[in-house]
């Protein structure tokens, strides 16, 4: 497997959900709805009254020829075609605000 800057952090950013779902599952008021286990994506969905919360490991990589495959919207309204990239917008009106998101979330990295 080659080794890329996407793989790098991954590896070195890794948390496993199971932990997390682990405590999750502790919880009264979630229910879990939907669990999935696959060599490259791991899955467990809840439901909190009308919320769904998706609990999400994967090894994906940005998808270079950029075909939308998944369209995120999030709590702000912006709709995202990417998990990845925080500044893929589907519309360009929301670009500043996903500018702004970002910032929010990471600081200056990019």
């Amino acid at each position: 497997m080659k080794t890329t800057a996407y793989s790098s952090f991954n590896t070195t950013n890794y948390l496993p959900i199971e932990p997390i779902c682990d405590e999750l599952d502790q919880l009264p008021f979630l229910q879990r709805t939907y669990r999935q286990r696959k060599s490259d994506s791991k899955v467990d969905v809840y439901r909190w009254d009308d919320m769904t919360i998706d609990i999400d490991e994967s090894s994906e990589e940005p998808d270079p020829d950029r075909k939308i495959r998944r369209l995120n919207v999030m709590t702000n309204g912006i709709t995202h075609t990417s998990w990845i990239d925080p500044l893929s917008v589907l519309f360009q009106e929301d670009l500043g605000a996903a500018e702004l998101a970002r910032i929010r979330e990471f600081g200056a990295a990019r």
